[in-house]
Order: C-alpha cells, then sequence, then structure tokens
C-alpha cells in the first residue's frame, strides 16, 4: 500500500521536493528518487568553480534524465542561451543541429558521442564536451581530449540520480586518460570507498567499513547533494540510504578506488559488471577496452547470451566488411583463453533509451531472434556426424553449439576436449583430444571424423593416435579432497599427455 502524500506545504522551504526522478528500470521496477530543492541547488552551484565559460548550450536530455535539470537551470542561471529543438532532428543529425544553431556547449552520453558526433571536426565550433551516464570510451577520450595539437574540451562527469545530478567531474581530460576515471568530488560531496557487502547477509549493507587508498570496494557518497531516497520503497531505502557517523550516505553500487592523488576510478557496476562465464569471473568492461585497441571500433559492448560471451561493436564508415576476424584476432592476441568472444556482431548502428544510453535489452534479444531463426530446428547442422558431435558438445559445454560458431568461445578446454574424445570413440566417431583442440569449429570436429569414417583402423589401432582416457568420474573426489586440505583455487587447464 502507498504511503499518504503530507500535506501541501504553504511555502517552499530548502527542504521541500525540486523533484522525483525515476530511475531505470533495467533491474526491476522504476524507483522514484525525491530530490530536494537544497541538493539540486547545491550541486548546481558547486559546477560554477568546474565549468568554463560558454554562450550557448545544448538541451539534449530528455526530461526523465536528471541531466536534463542540469541541462536548463545552470545555462540559465550563468545567463547563457539554452538551445533546444526537436528531438528527431538532433538523433538524425546532431552535428549539423550543433553547427547550425551555434553550440559551444553540451552534455551526452558516450555512446552519443562515439555514435552521432564522432569527430571533433565534424563540431568545429563545439568548445566544452561534457559526457555523462555510462563509463567513457577510448575513442572518445582520445578524439576529445586535449593534446599537443588539440586544445582540450571534455570533461567526464559521474553522478547518480541519488545525488543530484553530477557529484565528481574530471576536468579538461587528456587524451590516452584512464577511461574510468572520474576524477574528483564536487566540493559539496564527499566520497569513500567502502567494502562490498555480501550478497549472503543483506544486513551487511546498513554497516560501513572504510578502505584505505587504492583498495577496491564499492564507492559510497555523502554530503548535501543526497536525495531524500525512494519514494515508498522502504527495503530499497534501507539498503542503499545508510548512516555513518550520523550523517547520511548513498551506496551507490559500482565499484571503484581511490588513488594516491585523490580522484576515482570506476570499475563497473558491482551487480553487472561481474558475470560468472563457464566458472570463471569475467569483466565485460575488461574485454570492451580490449576490443576497443582495434583502431576501427568507435562503439563496444559485451555480454552473456545462452552462455556464451557476445561483443557488439560498432565500426568506423567503411571497416565493416573486413573487421570481424582482425578484432577476434586482437581479442585473442590481448585477452586469456576463456575471455575471448564467442561472436563479435559488427553493426552500423546501436537502439538507444530516451537517455542517450544504448538499449542494451533490445540489442540482446534481436540478437536472440535472429539467432534463433537462423539457427532452425538442429541448429544449422547437416549431416549425422555433425549431429552426433553437436549432441556430445551441448552436453558436456550445457549449450547448443552452433557449427560454424568457434568453440574457444564456448569454453573448450583441455579436460573438455578429452571427454569428449571419449563420447564420440563411443559412437565410433574417431578423434583425438588434441585434434580437437586444434579445431576451431564443430563443423571442423566432424569433418575429420567424417573423414576417418572412410579410413577404417589398420588391426584396431586409431593411426598414430594416443589412447585417450575420461578422467572426469575423479574430478569430484579430487575437488572433496582438495576442499579438506584447504585448497579452494579453481581447476587449472591441463594437456593431455602423450606417452
Amino acid at each position: 500500500s502507498l504511503t499518504p502524500l503530507p500535506p501541501f506545504p504553504a511555502a517552499t522551504t530548502t527542504s521541500s521536493l525540486a523533484y522525483v526522478m525515476y530511475t531505470s528500470g533495467s533491474t526491476g521496477l522504476p524507483k522514484g528518487v525525491g530530490v530536494s530543492h537544497r541538493a539540486a541547488t547545491q550541486s548546481l552551484l558547486a559546477h560554477e568553480v568546474l565549468i568554463p565559460p560558454f554562450s550557448r548550450f545544448l538541451q539534449f536530455a530528455a526530461p526523465s534524465f536528471d541531466v536534463s535539470v542540469f541541462e536548463i537551470f545552470f545555462p540559465l542561471a550563468r545567463g547563457s542561451t539554452l538551445i533546444a529543438c526537436h528531438r528527431e532532428r538532433l538523433l538524425n543529425d546532431l552535428p549539423g543541429t550543433i553547427n547550425a544553431m551555434a553550440v559551444d556547449g553540451c552534455e551526452l552520453t558516450p555512446t552519443v558521442v562515439g555514435s552521432l558526433l564522432l569527430r571533433r571536426a565534424n563540431v568545429p565550433g563545439l568548445k566544452l564536451l561534457l559526457t555523462i551516464g555510462e563509463m567513457l570510451t577510448r575513442p572518445v577520450v582520445d578524439e576529445f581530449g586535449y593534446s599537443a595539437d588539440k586544445p582540450g574540451m571534455l570533461y567526464g562527469m559521474y553522478g547518480p540520480t541519488e545525488a543530484a545530478i553530477h557529484c565528481t567531474a574530471y576536468p579538461n581530460m587528456a587524451a590516452g586518460s584512464k577511461v574510468g576515471n572520474i576524477g574528483r568530488p564536487f566540493s559539496t560531496v564527499s566520497c569513500f570507498i567502502a567494502a562490498i557487502p555480501s550478497p549472503t547477509i543483506p544486513s551487511s549493507a546498513e554497516t560501513l567499513d572504510v578502505l584505505p587508498i587504492g583498495e577496491v570496494g564499492e564507492l559510497v557518497l555523502g554530503g548535501t547533494q543526497l536525495a531524500d531516497g525512494y519514494l515508498n520503497r522502504e527495503a530499497e531505502n534501507k539498503a542503499a540510504f545508510i548512516t555513518y557517523n550520523n550523517s547520511p550516505l548513498y551506496r551507490t553500487g559500482d565499484k571503484a578506488r581511490m588513488l594516491g592523488d585523490g580522484s576515482i576510478e570506476v570499475l563497473g557496476r558491482i551487480s553487472a559488471g561481474q558475470v560468472k562465464l563457464r566458472g570463471q569471473r569475467v569483466e565485460l568492461g575488461e574485454i570492451e577496452e580490449v576490443v576497443y585497441k582495434h583502431p576501427v571500433i568507435e562503439l563496444a559492448f559485451a555480454s552473456v547470451l545462452d552462455g556464451m560471451l557476445i561483443v557488439f561493436a560498432r565500426a568506423a564508415a567503411g571497416g565493416e566488411g573486413v573487421v570481424v576476424q582482425e578484432v577476434m584476432e586482437t581479442c585473442e592476441q590481448w585477452l586469456p583463453r576463456y575471455m575471448v568472444p564467442s561472436e563479435i556482431v559488427v553493426m552500423p548502428s546501436f537502439p538507444y533509451l530516451p537517455s542517450g544510453k544504448v538499449d542494451k535489452k533490445a540489442l540482446e534479444s534481436s540478437f536472440l531472434r535472429s539467432r534463433a531463426e537462423e539457427d532452425g530446428g538442429e541448429g544449422g547442422v547437416v549431416g549425422e556426424t555433425e549431429k552426433v558431435v553437436q549432441r556430445a558438445l551441448g552436453g558436456l559445454l550445457k549449450v547448443k553449439v552452433h557449427p560454424t560458431k568457434r568453440l574457444a568461445g564456448y569454453g573448450l578446454d583441455s579436460l573438455t576436449a578429452i571427454r569428449l574424445a571419449s563420447h564420440l570413440r563411443s559412437a565410433r566417431l574417431r578423434i583425438s583430444a588434441v585434434e580437437i583442440l586444434e579445431s576451431e569449429t564443430l563443423r571442423e570436429i566432424a569433418r575429420v571424423c567424417s573423414e576417418r569414417l572412410l579410413t577404417p583402423p589398420i588391426d584396431g589401432v586409431v593411426g598414430e593416435e594416443e589412447e585417450v582416457f575420461d578422467f572426469s568420474p575423479l574430478e569430484a573426489p579430487v575437488r572433496q579432497v582438495l576442499a579438506e586440505m584447504g585448497v579452494h583455487e579453481p581447476f587449472e587447464e591441463v594437456m593431455p599427455s602423450e606417452g
């Protein structure tokens, strides 16, 4: 049941609500964040010493995005001109609109910068570019950051809705700067790095264990910019808004660390940035950062779908036809085997939310739909041998394996190769574990097996292959013995030995 609203105040005070902004519903039911006049005005005033002068500021954010409060009121408070136009025009030709309206300052998400603005040469009159809402990307920092031959214009802003728009800033970023560095807190904001609460102990979120400089934990905010909390969401308020030394604080849910110079490096969301892939912890942000090492990629987003690591990428104009294999090779060069993507999907454009962020749910659902249509009944397999190999692989990897997708991306390791060789031998298909590891795809494994069917073994000897034994039944007791010995490290991959 909803809590009755209090009587409408006869006069507005600093503690009165200025607005209620609903956060994204991507993780569940949207939460209404109540922001007071005090919090909003303190945030706007704190910008004055950080943001350089501008004359004409663009109003780009949707009204449901709290950055719109800054875009509207900060330029007007400075006596500058606020530029607004139809959103369709902004999305169809953002550089053209900025140039036509003589805009010299704006705030955009890194996605919008990387997709619509692209190059500083496209907007020669733009002198100030603030970014918000997402982690900065390497192409954006290197293109819009200052260097010996390019003036500074990039300001990396950070701030959740629960702390009134922005609360930290990295002013005048240089090309080559760390993409995760969000700068230092405003004078109206306190920042702490605290131990991450245990998900199995909900009450641990209500206490605070402050960590020293350099240690990774959760970013916690305090100060006069904090929101009053979530409307009618007692449980969420109890977990996110806490008290420390008699002062209110907000747990951001962002993983971060404090650097020696007092700036803060954000390492992604605690809940979403780190995923478990085939038993290994994987930081999706690390994979995206490697993808950006390829000079053609301008935007990248990694996701785990149906047990596969998929990277969606947007290439620069003219690079779509040749970039996929090159990007895959870049990933293989920089990432361990288990973190190499199963597939890289290059797209001409990404879908966006009204806030300007990438619509990740739309991307993922579109991919899954197209994959289901492409695979059909047997997942694209041809012939009985491929069907047998697919069933065996599917049983071992616990996912449906596409015949032409890279097996390394599904997590095929040496232990799985040994098991697969044993399974296939019971089906009268002859291939060694080493040959399986050397095969790129399911179809390649099936081809080797089919060729062996045409060349029967002599005197029961399978060519020069070594006998392959399946040691998988020993895995459980070995793990139990190791646990009793206090050894909890994950199993290392072991290549099959030759006699």
